[in-house]
């Protein structure tokens, strides 16, 4: 009797075990899928937060460009104006003029816009002019036994074709243009040049010239590298062109000498430039 109370406790302590974890198991699947639901909503929320703080930032961005975009932008175009970075000067005033076409910042880049045309145009005009007349600025011989005729620029000459500017460019004609560099040096002493450089505006520039030719007469010496220059060297001339100041500075053995390129100078070598131009000469040739 005792035995079979024990046996019917124990199966009465099953069921009601199998019940509670049954019922633990179905509220731990509802709590889960609740969870579930809940953590899906909080992601949906986060991506949502996300959107409206891009949607501010590009707001606060259209506020603040409606506000000061065109003043900003016409500060950009005058500030590349007065670096002479002309085509980023008028990126910007065309862009204001057709992003804030009614602002009175489009008043002025239409005024800079209009000022910009009028110099480039005039330029170019100086620009045919001076090239149309720059061979009467040459000196003009004739190799016959060559079949060459050389355009050496006035200014860089003194009485009787003398040599007076330290760097001279010319040109040499066939049945093409072609250009030619001399460095030239001229003392009562010798220096025995073998380089030179070129210091325009206080930087440093190397110049082609490692062959120096010596000569001399009634106690006068000529120190001479006579080249074809380099697209290199040209930019250097064109740079010494525009420059406030260029030092031609000749290096020999011992010593060194400077010779300044005086405006006249710097001419003829604009003057070359443009000689070559008009007698058919292409600058790809040197690139």
């Amino acid at each position: 009797m005792k035995t079979f109370r024990c046996c019917v406790l124990l199966f009465f302590s099953v069921m009601l075990l199998g019940c509670n974890t049954s019922d633990v198991a179905q509220e731990n699947a509802r709590l889960t899928q609740e969870l579930s639901a809940l953590t899906s909503e909080r992601d949906s929320l986060a991506e949502r937060v996300s959107e409206l703080g891009k949607e501010l930032s590009a707001l606060r961005s259209e506020l603040d460009e409606i506000k000061h975009g065109a003043g900003r932008l016409l500060s950009d175009g005058e500030r590349h104006l007065s670096d002479k970075n002309i085509s980023d000067a008028e990126k910007a005033f065309s862009y204001i003029l057709g992003k804030h076409p009614t602002s009175k910042e489009a008043d002025v880049a239409r005024a800079h816009l209009k000022k910009i045309s009028e110099d480039r145009e005039r330029q170019e005009r100086e620009k045919a002019e001076r090239i149309n007349n720059s061979l009467d600025f040459m000196r003009v011989t004739t190799d016959k036994v060559e079949g060459i005729t050389w355009y050496t620029p006035k200014k860089a000459l003194g009485g009787y074709g003398e040599t007076l500017s330290p760097l001279i460019l010319y040109v040499g004609k066939k049945s093409e243009p072609w250009l030619r560099m001399k460095l030239f040096y001229k003392s009562d002493n010798w220096l025995f040049v073998d380089k030179a450089i070129a210091y325009i505006d206080g930087v440093k520039h190397a110049i082609s010239g490692d062959m120096f030719e010596r000569d001399h007469t009634g106690g006068t010496i000529w120190e001479v590298s006579d080249v074809s220059p380099t697209s290199v060297d040209l930019y250097v001339l064109r740079e010494i062109i525009k420059s406030k100041e260029t030092i031609i500075r000749f290096y020999g053995k011992q010593y060194h000498n400077d010779r300044k390129m005086t405006p006249a100078f710097k001419k003829a070598l604009q003057e070359a430039l443009d000689a070559y131009e008009v007698l058919g000469g292409s600058m790809e040739r040197y690139q």
